[in-house]
């Protein structure tokens, strides 16, 4: 699969959870987009950290301070060995290959994916790869072929990814996960997972808990929860919860109109922008 010259600038994330940061992580973050770019699995870098030290030209605990703020930040989603980042002394004391992901390139790159897939895979049944001449004489309006054809790719359009039970889950779960984005690679993901019952029970008091904490808010009151499919694909439901989340500081409070958590002293919503 060609890789593609360039990737896009999001003037949004940038203001929101970029320009903030030092010209430390800063710099460190632009590195590593590029090299997230040029990865194998694209929005994806797995190393450890005197590879990253290496990789953004920096000493060991500059490498540390600029990936700790990063976590801090929740710029990016970081695993140690596989497990989230919880605390400083996580990074600090790392001797372990660390996991850095770029949330919107990587989902992007495998939503990109998995719709060539689906394109070829509708190719291959409807037959278009053998039809290389169909186009030189065009059909009249009447035509047979022209009609299974349109009928065919409005089917394939309008497809569901889940089965009626699988959808009674998801729409259970989904109307309790706050960041309502994406809901096909949502679905997509749920389907991958299949939960039971039991399971079903587990995400929905795991979400439900998280947002109750602000488990995804950071020490400014920013709220980053990450995309539903995201949220299923790195199964956060098992993230540990601590007792310091955001949601029992005294200097935080709720937005009126969208409940996401606010700094007690600010006027306007970062998340809905409404005045208090």
């Amino acid at each position: 699969m060609r890789k593609a010259p360039a990737f896009q600038f999001y003037v949004s994330d940038y203001l929101k959870d970029t320009r903030s940061l030092t010209l430390r992580a800063k710099g460190a973050w632009s590195d590593l987009l590029c090299f997230m770019w040029a990865a194998s699995e694209r929005g994806k870098l797995e190393k450890t950290i005197e590879g990253f030290s290496r990789m953004i030209g920096a000493g060991m605990e500059e490498t540390k301070l600029a990936i700790i703020e990063l976590w801090e930040e929740g710029v990016c989603d970081i695993f140690i060995d596989g497990k989230n980042v919880t605390c400083n002394d996580d990074v600090t004391n790392c001797n372990k290959k660390v996991t850095i992901i770029n949330r919107r390139m990587n989902r992007e790159e495998r939503e990109r994916i998995n719709t060539r897939v689906r394109v070829r895979r509708y190719r291959a049944k409807s037959g278009d790869n053998d039809a290389s001449n169909s186009d030189v004489t065009p059909p009249s309006s009447s035509s047979s072929s022209l009609k299974k054809k349109t009928s065919k790719k409005e089917s394939v359009g309008g497809a569901k990814i889940l089965t009626q039970k699988q959808q009674e889950k998801f729409d259970q779960w989904y109307e309790k996960y706050p960041n309502k984005k994406a809901r096909g690679a949502a679905e997509r993901a749920w389907k991958s997972l299949n939960p039971d019952d039991e399971l079903l029970k587990i995400l929905i008091e795991a979400i439900t808990l998280q947002v109750n904490v602000g488990h995804f808010v950071n020490a400014k009151g920013e709220n980053f929860t990450p995309h539903p499919a995201t949220w299923l694909n790195q199964r956060r439901w098992e993230d540990e919860i601590k007792c310091g989340d955001q949601a029992t500081r005294p200097d935080f409070k709720r937005c009126t109109y969208c409940n996401s958590l606010i700094g007690y002293s600010e006027r306007a919503c970062r998340n809905c922008g409404r005045q208090q």
